[in-house]
């Protein structure tokens, strides 16, 4: 946030930077982090509670520490940015959704949520391109929804 030692966050917050292979605990909940592939210093993240754990992308590409942090976890909420099959001048610092669903696949989590899709994408094809990589349940996230642990509402 670039805020000086007097701003106001410094009263509210307590800011503390990450790194990826750091991990903070916040009550019973374990916060993970990973590599991201951007061209700003981004991070993936994984959160472990007793009753459950969510693997989040934010903005990568192909080749971060996403799969391997999100292995075993119960929803993975990706993003799927790039419509499409990628090719050789694709952007390289976000997926495609059937990135996305061969992720999920690889890490073997038990749902994918897709987000971040590119403004005017088919969000029905961004699913159907996460389903040809990923057997299990894939969720679009969309305003308003929530999502809990083993189900969505």
């Amino acid at each position: 946030a670039r805020a000086g030692d007097e701003h106001v966050f410094h009263s509210v917050l307590d800011l503390a930077e990450v790194m990826p292979g750091s991990s903070v605990g916040i009550g019973e909940a374990t916060i993970r982090f990973g590599n991201a592939v951007h061209p700003v210093p981004a991070i993936v993240t994984r959160i472990d509670t007793p009753d459950g754990s969510i693997a989040y992308s934010g903005d990568t590409g192909p080749g971060s520490d996403l799969a391997q942090l999100a292995a075993g976890a119960d929803l993975l909420l990706c993003e799927a940015t790039i419509p499409g099959v990628r090719e050789r001048h694709t952007y390289p610092y976000h997926l495609t959704a059937a990135e996305a669903g061969r992720i999920a696949s690889e890490a073997g989590v038990s749902s994918l949520v897709i987000t971040h899709l590119a403004y005017g994408a088919d969000p029905d094809q961004a699913v159907s391109e996460a389903a040809a990589e990923f057997d299990g349940e894939i969720r679009l996230a969309a305003p308003g929804t929530t999502f809990t642990i083993g189900e969505t509402t």
